[in-house]
Formats: C-alpha cells, sequence, structure tokens
C-alpha cells in the first residue's frame, strides 16, 4: 500500500494527482500535506485527481472531509475528480459527495468556460 502525488499549478488551481491508496496508513500524512499547501495561499481551487487512487477507507474520507472543513475556513474551494466506481459509491454512501462537488474528468474543471463556478 502506498499513496503518493504531484502537485501541479494551473493558474489559480493546486492539482493533486493522486496515487495509490488513501486508507488509514497514509490519510494523516495526505491531510497535513494539503494543509501546508493551503496554508501558503497562492491558490483558490484545491482539485483532488483521484484517476489513480484504488481505495479509500473511512479514514481517508475523514480525512477529505477534514480538509474540506479547513478549504472552506481559508475561503478557498475544492473539487474531485476522476474517481473509480468503488471510490465515488463511498462517496455517495457517506454522503462526502454532497459536501466535495465531484467532476468526471479534470479538463471539466480546468477548460475555460467548465462546468466549475469560481
Amino acid at each position: 500500500m502506498y499513496l503518493e502525488y504531484d502537485k501541479i499549478n494551473i493558474d489559480n488551481m493546486m492539482i493533486f494527482k493522486c496515487h495509490g491508496e488513501l486508507d488509514i496508513y497514509h490519510s494523516l500524512d495526505f491531510k497535513e500535506e494539503i494543509k501546508k499547501e493551503i496554508k501558503d495561499d497562492y491558490f483558490d481551487i484545491l482539485v483532488l485527481d483521484f484517476s489513480d487512487i484504488r481505495h479509500i477507507d473511512s479514514s481517508g474520507i475523514g480525512s477529505l472531509v477534514s480538509v474540506f472543513k479547513f478549504i472552506n475556513e481559508n475561503r478557498k474551494k475544492m473539487y474531485m475528480t476522476g474517481l473509480n466506481k468503488d471510490v465515488k459509491n463511498i462517496m455517495n454512501i457517506t454522503n462526502a459527495s454532497k459536501l466535495i462537488k465531484i467532476f468526471d474528468t479534470l479538463e471539466d474543471i480546468i477548460k475555460p468556460g467548465g462546468k466549475h463556478d469560481y
């Protein structure tokens, strides 16, 4: 099990391209790394690209909700994209998908005139 991510800046967005599993073993480090980036305050929108995330457990959902709350406190937005069927089901079952806006593709978020709302 592992969790890695690449950080990509596009305009006012910070994209975390995540690889692996967001589970009890990785959720704390994941949450802390994102909070550190948010404190740097050089972007308005955080995008979590989960197209390479195979699994998420309740600890992972908890870290996403914690990051979402921190994002809102800092007057930023958070979106997710690339969720596989299992991850999307867990997001729906836990109602986390009601908090965090989910897009099918990264292009839906970053393209001019995309579906996001600034």
